[in-house]
């Protein structure tokens, strides 16, 4: 039922699952080779390649995990007994859409940097079970350099974290052609589908909002 099921999957798709776990000194967590692309120009010509190969760079990005769990209980055997509807088969069908939708909440504020301590619309959360979680301090925002902004004022993208968000950053059919550009011309590698590349924009129902209404917009395919 979740969401983010539809983009998790293997190395081709928006996020990778693995399912093999590293046994360390603080339990178990899940170890990801990273493996850089090639950066050397190579040689030209006949010239020897021997003792001029490039070496290939990987690297290791630990992942924490954690549990998340939540149980329901009947009122009473009286109350059980005066109501017409299976408990049983209610609380799975509750519970089922508690997992589904916690997880996507946990998977979009994960992707956004943003805290735990919010909801998913930027309020803050009442609950602190999820603050709690093993892997909670890692959800940082990110970096000037791994982020941009859409400048509503003056349409362009410029670099900045989520901090640097203003309330005139609409988003716009300019904004999603220029971050595709950014995209193909920074060599951020595009998912591939059926021979097709694609590039994915996961967004806020007012977001999509903002695009339909968006006189620029030429006819282009949203989702809803």
């Amino acid at each position: 039922m979740a969401f983010i099921n539809k983009f998790i999957g293997g190395s081709s798709d928006v996020i990778q699952r693995i399912t093999e776990l590293t046994k360390t000194e603080k339990g178990e967590m899940v170890i990801m080779h990273l493996l850089a692309d090639l950066v050397e120009d190579g040689i030209t010509g006949d010239n020897q390649r021997e003792g001029f190969e490039e070496e290939m760079k990987t690297y290791n990005d630990k992942i924490t995990i954690d549990l998340i769990s939540h149980g329901v209980r009947e009122k009473g055997k009286l109350a059980a007994q005066k109501t017409v509807v299976s408990f049983r088969e209610n609380a799975k069908e509750r519970l089922a859409f508690w997992l589904a939708n916690r997880m996507d909440q946990l998977a979009f504020l994960t992707l956004s940097g943003i805290s735990y301590a919010f909801n998913n619309d930027g309020s803050p959360r009442t609950s602190g079970a999820f603050a709690n979680l093993a892997f909670a301090a890692d959800v940082s925002a990110p970096t000037t350099n791994r982020g941009r902004r859409w400048d509503g004022v003056n349409s362009v993208l410029v670099p900045s974290n989520t901090a640097g968000m203003l309330a005139t950053d609409t988003l716009t059919y300019k904004a999603i052609v220029d971050i595709t550009v950014y995209a193909k011309t920074h060599y951020i590698k595009p998912l591939n589908y059926g021979g097709k590349e694609y590039y994915c924009a996961f967004i806020r129902p007012e977001g999509l909002a903002q695009l339909k209404k968006d006189p620029d917009k030429i006819d282009c395919p949203l989702a809803a």
